[in-house]
């Protein structure tokens, strides 16, 4: 994924939010507390940020988000 196509899915505060709580290790569950969304919508967003940085597991996403500097 390209920097520029990154910079587009975080522009979001609740995608942002939600790569800095799983790096914190925070479950889904958590998250979605506290955040104040449901967990299906937690769910629906970390699916758009794998699918954007072209991973399969939190792991990876973190591992990308960490290389271009997200997190």
């Amino acid at each position: 994924m390209d920097a520029v196509a990154a910079k587009e899915v975080l522009q979001q505060e609740y995608n942002r939010h939600i790569l800095m709580l799983l790096d914190q290790g925070y479950k889904v569950r958590q998250i979605s507390v506290e955040l104040a969304v449901s967990v299906g919508m937690v769910n629906k967003r970390i699916g758009v940020l794998k699918k954007s940085f072209e991973v399969e597991d939190h792991s990876g996403l973190l591992r990308e988000a960490k290389i271009l500097g997200f997190v």
